[in-house]
């Protein structure tokens, strides 16, 4: 193959047996390869669906090679002939209309950067987390310094063992877990003066809020998709590790910043206060809400990452509501950001100016899932950079005023709630 000059096809979401040893021995001349299998296209797969499919692989996964399987059943009244004719000059068409050209797939060309540009994103990422345990407990300017010099030092070190790859994917690892949870700190941190409940300064208070994490958290993603840039992430010879971690650990930390903002006592460091917390009597609805939390928390879990020992299907709803976004707009932004993360994100925040703890703590919560979604997807390395940012900033254009809404709506059912408890002219 080498003295061929030819490619290795690394077929997506496919697990090819040896395919890393012989990307490795062919010093990585690999296309990403997508196809639809015979399964799926027998199942009355519409043209355009299948051609949707093929361009969104070329355009956001940089698939380079598209294997066209025939279409055997047409799912209309033409002729094999005719239905095959039609796909193939409608995804060669659809390809072009994008900027793509048909011809010989070739080799991903991506730069390695060595040690020394990959170490100053790692100060970048051990800054953060200095950051994140300056906010759970003060740390001193010479014991902070010390801290990223450590981690410094351990990353080249183990990037001088020829461990490079382990390093870069701790490093990423460390910088998905970090940044999200600053934002959870940054969310619930009480306002310094008393801010006005009537009129626009709660308005003003929760898109401040929200404009601050966000930008905590795409820095982040930025850490992370640098301390990746190699070409065997980029081609997905080697991933992201830690993906179920990642969404687990900043929802603990977020559950901390509630802790030492709104539970913990003056006197009381973090650890009494948890201790304490953990002490107190569970009640019954206590016990139904934790029961409710944990369903949603597992199917939460079970839908992160592309494989998993349960399998949960995506509704048909779903499905659709995803073409439908993906065809109206230049790229579709992730629904648990906008839909979800962000409206949950804005109103935990007017909660915060309103000091209502009522809800704000499981609220809060789905909101720092939009965050950790949002570093997330800088983990897709085989996904080209502009296609995030732009995927990132329309869920930010879009969950903004939908938080805004959700935010006014919940308060004045919280309201309306506390009046009809009261009882009429109370």
């Amino acid at each position: 193959m080498n003295e061929s000059g030819l490619l290795f096809g690394q077929v997506e979401f496919l697990t090819q047996a040896g395919a890393p040893e012989l990307s490795s021995i062919m010093e990585h001349r690999v296309a990403r390869v997508h196809s639809i299998t015979r399964e799926e296209m027998d199942r009355g797969m519409s043209i355009e669906a299948m051609v949707d499919r093929m361009v969104r692989a070329a355009r956001e996964r940089n698939a380079r090679i598209l294997y066209l399987r025939p279409v055997l059943k047409p799912s209309g009244a033409e002729s094999l002939l005719e239905a095959n004719r039609q796909y193939l000059s409608r995804l060669v068409a659809a390809l072009r209309a994008r900027g793509f050209v048909t011809a010989p797939a070739g080799p991903m060309g991506q730069p390695a950067p060595g040690l020394m540009p990959t170490l100053l994103v790692v100060l970048g990422v051990a800054a953060g987390c200095v950051m994140l345990l300056d906010a759970i407990s003060p740390v001193s300017a010479p014991v902070s310094a010390a801290l990223v010099a450590v981690a410094a030092a351990g990353f080249a070190a183990l990037w001088g063992m020829g461990y490079s790859i382990l390093a870069r994917q701790i490093a990423a690892l460390v910088s998905a877990v970090v940044f999200p949870s600053l934002t959870a700190f940054i969310l619930l941190a009480p306002p310094h003066n008393t801010l006005p409940r009537a009129g626009s300064a709660w308005v003003r208070f929760a898109v401040s809020r929200f404009m601050l994490a966000s930008a905590v958290s795409v820095a982040g993603g930025l850490l992370l998709a640098a301390s990746l840039t190699d070409l065997v992430f980029m081609i997905r010879i080697r991933q992201f590790v830690g993906v179920k971690l990642m969404h687990i650990l900043p929802l603990c930390l977020a559950a901390v910043a509630y802790l030492q903002y709104y539970v913990r006592r003056s006197h009381e460091s973090v650890l009494q206060s948890a201790a304490e917390f953990l002490n107190s009597p569970v009640l019954i609805w206590h016990a139904l809400l934790i029961g409710v939390a944990g369903v949603l928390g597992l199917v939460y879990i079970v839908r992160t990452g592309n494989t998993s020992a349960f399998a949960i299907s995506v509704p048909e709803f779903e499905q659709w509501f995803r073409t439908t976004l993906e065809r109206a707009l230049i790229v579709r932004p992730r629904t648990k950001e906008f839909l979800l993360g962000h409206p949950a994100f804005i109103t935990a925040a007017a909660l915060v100016v309103f000091r209502d703890r009522s809800l704000l703590l499981p609220v809060a919560l789905a909101g720092i899932i939009g965050q950790v979604s949002m570093v997330n997807t800088f983990a897709h390395l085989h996904t080209p950079i502009i296609v995030t940012l732009a995927r990132t900033g329309l869920g930010l254009c879009l969950g903004l005023p939908l938080g805004l809404a959700g935010a006014w709506i919940l308060m004045a059912l919280i309201q309306w709630a506390r009046q009809w408890v009261r009882g009429p002219g109370k």
